[in-house]
């Protein structure tokens, strides 16, 4: 055998080798896993991370057939139904469990609608029907609805305290009808018996209570009488598609339904889409003022501030008057390509560097609706909120920065560099007038004596520098001057636990989850840093979310307020940037071999600009 033969049995022999040890990593480790990324989505990517919550339970009926649905908006499943029937010739009595995976702001609900529907010998019936919504650390209260219908009466609410669809998406059902006789004219949405079939004109839609015309539902039922498919349609175009499917894919679903949450609040209250655009451009318009009027300030009262912070302005303001203008060029186009415009002008905006976004727009939820077709009709709202958002968000920052900051300007003499050669710099803040600081409370529970209501005028003390974190959510206008200057520089906010409730303000919306308290406690440091009397800021926050809340003070600290910057400095070069007054220490690192060449520290005072000469030999 020849040397060169030899060669190539060995070499193919190894091959061979290679080859049997990948397939062994494929097919004998279960958890392998390719990991693949949402196509087009930049650094500020839409991303919404899979929680442990909210899971559907897998829920069955305890009647003798059953049947299991999923619920969707366009294409995104969002609830899951199991209904029950006793008896297939009359279809009662029925109950069933409806559960909806939604959010509120960046709160992860479950929403959970149970009802029984009964009907005894004198053709009596009766609905009852019960509403509880779990967060992901604690629940609302249970609430009930009852219906009644006597003998030749018609369906009547009897008790209602907003246990229905209309409990959990608030929409509007001109379509809807009330006060008619269930009787042999009515199918229940979920179940016709056959007999029946052929005198039906009208649909009882038990979670709602009320009666729809048959080709406003259009339900198609299978051969067991149960309902096949059927859709609800909100008033704004907006529709729930109700599916039949295997329990077992009913059991897939409960794990998987809540990797895309939707706000409800979103299609629920949607108007006409010529209403939608017309909304959308005239948040396009504010914006193209708001952007314009706070560049002009910037350059007038802010000075070469930091290219973060016109980076932002610009970018928005470029957003707003590329997107009305594209839509104003297309007005007799049909609605679904100005829609992709939106799409494609929001995706492009997302690829830009995060920092270089306003914070409210990088890591909002919201933006993953982009990135499906089906829910088009969403996008014009959906954009007009977050384009205000985040332009508050800028303005705060704007007035944060004037009434806080002063301008520095730092130049390094390094005596053995030469003249522009470039050096890194590390600019940290140890000691401010400005303090944040975390009480940890012995007790979780939001304490009774933290005040759910701040005078205009204060005249004498309060008895206490803590706001009411729920109350603050609901009202953020306060007077900051007035509550610091008579309680000696403090003010404080108590994020302790409490009761459930829905927060919609311009600013935030949630439940009293982590993440809420987690915003209200960001919008609190802006609007209390923004006023020049507050100089010790409070969270009073439970112990076991101590460390969430400290981590995004310092991220607050870092990326708002400045407490640390990383500059590039030519050497005998002015550098200049808009700091807190203070005290910071400078540490110059060289490029080359990232050692450090000087440690020293320096003191910035208020209102007036500050030059600092750092000498190296």
């Amino acid at each position: 055998m020849s040397k060169q033969l030899k060669v190539f049995i060995l070499s193919f022999l190894g091959l061979l080798a290679i080859g049997a040890a990948i397939a062994l990593l494929f097919f004998q480790n279960e958890k392998f896993e390719i990991k693949k990324s949402i196509p087009e989505v930049g650094v500020a990517s839409a991303a919404q991370d899979t929680k442990a919550f909210p899971v559907p339970e897998t829920a069955t009926s305890d009647l003798k057939y059953n049947s299991w649905y999923v619920i969707k908006l366009g294409n995104i499943p969002i609830g899951l139904v199991v209904v029950g029937v006793e008896n297939q010739n009359t279809g009662f009595p029925l109950n069933y469990t409806v559960q909806f995976v939604s959010r509120i702001g960046s709160s992860p609900l479950l929403s959970v609608l149970k009802g029984d529907l009964t009907v005894d010998e004198s053709r009596n019936y009766k609905l009852q029907q019960s509403l509880l919504s779990n967060t992901e650390n604690g629940s609302f209260k249970e609430i009930q609805n009852l219906w009644r219908q006597e003998k030749d009466g018609v369906l009547q609410l009897a008790k209602d305290s907003g246990a229905s669809l209309l409990g959990i998406i608030p929409a509007s059902l001109t379509r809807a009808k009330n006060k008619i006789q269930l009787d042999e004219t009515s199918n229940l949405f979920y179940f016709s018996p056959k007999e029946t079939s052929s005198k039906v004109n009208k649909v009882f839609i038990p979670f709602i209570g009320s009666f729809f015309n048959l080709q406003d539902v259009e339900p198609k039922y299978d051969d067991d009488g149960f309902l096949n498919f059927g859709k609800i349609v909100f008033e704004g175009g907006a529709e729930l598609s109700f599916t039949r499917i295997t329990k077992s894919k009913y059991n897939d679903l409960t794990k998987t339904i809540a990797e895309t949450l939707i706000d409800f609040g979103w299609f629920s209250s949607l108007t006409s889409m010529k209403t939608e655009f017309e909304t959308l451009k005239k948040s396009l318009d504010s914006c193209a003022g708001r952007t314009s009027s706070l560049n002009s300030r910037m350059i007038r009262y802010l000075p070469q501030s930091s290219y973060l912070s016109y980076r932002r302005i610009i970018n928005m303001s470029h957003f707003c008057l590329s997107l009305n203008r594209e839509i104003n060029q297309k007005e007799q186009e049909p609605y679904n390509q100005k829609l992709n415009i939106i799409s494609n002008s929001v995706k492009a905006l997302l690829k830009e560097n995060a920092q270089e976004l306003p914070y409210f727009l990088a890591y909002s939820p919201d933006t993953i609706l982009y990135y499906n077709d089906t829910i088009s009709f969403l996008w014009p709202r959906i954009t007009s909120l977050i384009t205000q958002t985040a332009l508050n968000e800028l303005e705060n920052n704007f007035e944060l920065d004037r009434s806080r900051k002063s301008l520095v300007g730092i130049q390094l003499n390094i005596t053995n560099l030469q003249p522009r050669a470039v050096v890194r710099a590390q600019i940290k803040l140890i000691d401010s007038s400005l303090n944040f600081i975390i009480e940890s409370a012995k007790n979780p529970n939001m304490s009774l004596s933290s005040l759910n209501d701040v005078p205009a005028n204060i005249e004498k003390s309060l008895g206490t520098f803590y706001l009411n974190g729920q109350s603050f959510a609901k009202k953020m206008d306060i007077n900051f001057d007035s509550m610091c200057k008579i309680n000696n520089g403090k003010i404080g906010i108590d994020l302790g636990d409490a009761p459930q409730f829905a927060i919609n303000s311009d600013s935030v919306r949630g439940v009293w989850d982590v993440q809420t308290r987690i915003e209200i406690a960001r919008q609190f440091a802006i609007k209390s840093t923004i006023s020049k009397n507050c100089s010790n800021i409070y969270f009073r926050v439970p112990l076991s979310i101590e460390k969430a809340f400290s981590k995004e003070l310092d991220q607050f600290k870092s990326e708002t307020l400045g407490s640390e910057n990383e500059l590039l400095l030519s050497n005998n070069v002015q550098k200049k940037l808009w700091i807190l007054p203070g005290k910071y220490r400078l540490v110059v690192t060289s490029l080359v071999t990232g050692s450090v060449m000087s440690a020293q520290e320096f003191s910035v005072s208020s209102g007036i600009n500050t030059n600092v000469t750092a000498k190296i030999n």
